[in-house]
């Protein structure tokens, strides 16, 4: 298939890109700019375009390549996107809502929506599912919500297939070193681990997430490029492992990776500077479901497990610059 994916020298687009075109997928990569250590990557992509999203000459590329679907997954980032209004809207809604439109016309029949859990809000049920009502509670959720539903738009009213990807909390080895990733949850833990020896919290370790391996994220959208379109019928996926973790539990999982790959102890420091030594504090904790059924129907299943994933990021680290001491 011809596919576009846009951001594509971002953390997911960077690994998605590179995902699909070794699936066998004609792959058309938009780049703002293209990363320092990009060479290889560039030799897997047919053809990678340079310009800003929000630009309507860098549209007009787009629609220029003719491609069967699209991968979207500009936006910025939740401390970013809070920053100035009008910056948010032109950056995370505008370019989606304009793209779209023009793709009516050139014809492309798949349009892949990156979007995240936090359109829900505070995950508050024991369950939550794509049934679950929206409730964002920041500009990041707020943004995407709106992105849904312009998706949802062009689902009704035209021959664009659009797909709603509610993603949980992602993490793994950037495909490019200059990706600004290092604030994921356990890619923070597993960086911090390298730089300051030990992982230090800012809470009790008692909130709790789904997190999803990159390599996940790249078989799901490699699924839904080949779904037929009637069992997709304009639905939202929630993607994730469909697991729960406190963040308490994660960090002396990283911190035991940790160990038995480097022979290291890592302490795990509390809020108040005390060493915790177990998570069993929170181990009955009422915990709750990331619901992945619906997109597990499609035939998607997670594959790496929590600890093969920290061990991908911690030999990454300890190849590379970014895992050496500021």
């Amino acid at each position: 298939m011809r596919v576009l994916v846009t951001g594509a020298s971002g953390y997911l687009g960077g690994l998605i890109s590179e995902h699909l075109a070794k699936e066998g997928h004609n792959v058309i990569a938009l780049v703002r700019k293209l990363p320092h250590d990009s060479t290889g990557w560039q030799k897997n992509m047919a053809q990678v375009l340079v310009g800003d999203i929000r630009n309507d000459e860098t549209v007009q590329k787009i629609i220029a390549v003719q491609a069967e679907a699209v991968i979207y997954t500009i936006s910025l980032n939740h401390k970013q996107s809070e920053e100035d209004i009008d910056r948010t809207l032109a950056t995370n809604v505008t370019p989606l809502w304009k793209l779209l439109d023009r793709l009516v016309s050139q014809g492309a029949k798949r349009f892949i929506y990156f979007s995240t859990q936090q359109v829900y809000g505070k995950l508050s049920a024991a369950i939550i599912d794509e049934h679950h009502l929206p409730n964002p509670q920041n500009s990041y959720g707020l943004t995407h919500l709106m992105c849904e539903q312009i998706c949802r738009l062009y689902t009704h009213r035209s021959k664009i297939q659009c797909v709603n990807l509610r993603l949980s909390n992602g993490y793994g080895a950037p495909r490019f070193q200059e990706n600004d990733c290092w604030w994921l949850v356990i890619n923070d833990f597993c960086q911090t681990a390298f730089q300051a020896g030990k992982i230090r919290l800012l809470s009790n370790g008692m909130p709790q997430r789904d997190f999803i391996h990159s390599h996940d994220i790249c078989q799901a959208v490699n699924l839904l490029l080949q779904v037929p379109e009637e069992r997709l019928n304009g639905q939202d996926f929630n993607l994730g492992s469909g697991s729960t973790y406190t963040i308490l539990e994660l960090a002396h999982i990283v911190a035991e990776c940790y160990r038995k790959k480097f022979n290291k102890d890592l302490p795990v420091v509390m809020p108040d500077g005390s060493v915790s030594m177990t998570a069993d504090d929170h181990l009955q904790v009422m915990k709750f479901r990331y619901d992945i059924r619906q997109i597990s129907s499609l035939g998607y299943i997670p594959h790496t497990s929590l600890e093969s994933g920290i061990n991908e990021i911690l030999e990454f680290l300890s190849s590379t610059s970014n895992g050496n001491k500021l």
